[in-house]
């Protein structure tokens, strides 16, 4: 609407003010919630965490999940613009309506995730959620070999893509940083850098393809979507027991706590991963320990 109506330099110009604005608000009210203390993490310790958290399977599949998932949605922003105005001759104000009622389905799909995670858990929630939007993914190409020329072809799956990573995005993100709950702080910093690169990579890649067949731009959709899907379960429930034997000796602690009040041990057992839960016992993982629902590793 901004750029048909007043022009693209007003695009920046907006954005400049809603940065502001929540600036203003955020400053004074968001406060450091980790209290200072001698093993408070110094700069050069949390960029020292990166290397380990690069080498850790778990990490690269939240966070390469949470990137590829964001490509999804840069591919749009970087690509569609061109084909709504060279190929299907549509104005920016129906591009932004179109791409509005996709942003608005990913809103849909985190306010769903928020109800519904505690009950069918974090992994799974990944797991159905990369399923659906790959699923959707594919369908957008499939349209256009069907010789179906509409943006529908597009924002229709979008939409559904959309609730899908809604419902697996926060869970992702969740997942990387509790990878390696000492250095939360370092997962969550590379997991937002690695995120919008691999999304920036992707949009950067979809404005570069040719424009005068919507096919390129659909596979590039179809790409990310499957490169999402398939980043995260090569190795996301996978019981990595030689970082487990690592991070052992290296003083990790073995007894952290999730959100969820789970241990890595609980997590472990969860997840049917029988050779990293005996890795965790042996490195001296407490056996007796409760979740927030009262389960121990024995009822889990």
């Amino acid at each position: 609407f901004i750029v048909q109506f007043a022009g693209w330099q007003y695009v920046f110009i907006l954005t400049a003010i809603m940065g502001l604005v929540t600036l203003t608000f955020a400053v004074p009210n968001i406060r450091e919630t980790r209290v200072a203390n001698a093993q408070t993490s110094s700069l050069a310790q949390t960029f020292r965490a990166f290397p380990s958290l690069l080498r850790d399977p778990a990490f690269l599949a939240y966070a390469g999940y949470a990137g590829c998932g964001m490509g999804v949605f840069m591919v749009v922003a970087g690509g569609v613009p061109f084909l709504m105005a060279d190929l299907f001759q549509r104005s920016p104000a129906a591009f932004g309506l179109f791409f509005m009622m996709m942003s608005g389905s990913f809103l849909v799909g985190t306010i769903i995730s928020s109800r519904i995670t505690v009950r069918v858990g974090l992994d799974r929630m990944v797991r159905i959620g990369s399923t659906g939007s790959m699923v959707a993914a594919l369908l957008v190409p499939a349209l256009f070999l069907a010789d179906i020329q509409t943006p529908w072809a597009i924002f229709l799956p979008g939409i559904v893509m959309g609730v899908f990573h809604g419902l697996a995005m926060p869970n992702a993100q969740a997942g990387a940083v509790s990878v390696n709950p000492q250095v939360a702080g370092s997962a969550s910093g590379l997991t937002m850098f690695l995120q919008m690169s691999i999304g920036a990579a992707f949009g950067q890649a979809a404005g570069m393809l040719p424009h005068d067949s919507a096919l390129p731009i659909a596979i590039m959709i179809a790409l990310a979507g499957l490169a999402a899907y398939d980043g995260l379960f090569r190795a996301a429930a996978d019981g990595d027991v030689d970082a487990i034997n690592r991070l052992g000796a290296e003083g990790a602690k073995l007894n952290a706590r999730d959100g969820r009040k789970r241990t890595p041990l609980m997590v472990a057992a969860h997840q049917r991963q029988y050779d990293a839960a005996r890795a965790l016992i042996a490195a001296g993982a407490n056996v007796d320990a409760f979740d927030a629902d009262r389960y121990d590793v024995i009822t889990i």
